[in-house]
């Protein structure tokens, strides 16, 4: 996935954009799920789960005790 390591450094936006497969999984259930109950129960475990963990993460993109991280390291100077 594109956001995963922008996750991992907890920027904002990826943690908007990681809905996007979460809406576009419940147009996937809507449309196939409903025609076949094997599609429409393991569609349903990642609608669940996938909601469940990005609130989860809330506190640590959010919180008040969130991590800044420099978006690139400062250049090393040398005297002389």
């Amino acid at each position: 996935m594109l956001i995963a390591i922008p996750f991992r450094h907890r920027q904002r936006w990826a943690w908007w954009a990681a809905w996007l497969p979460m809406i576009a999984n419940l147009g996937y259930t809507l449309t196939f799920g409903v025609h076949d109950h094997t599609i429409l129960a393991r569609s349903l475990i990642a609608d669940i789960a996938l909601p469940v963990l990005l609130i989860a993460h809330i506190p640590a993109f959010f919180g008040p005790n969130r991590v800044q991280r420099p978006a690139a390291p400062s250049p090393v100077t040398f005297p002389g």
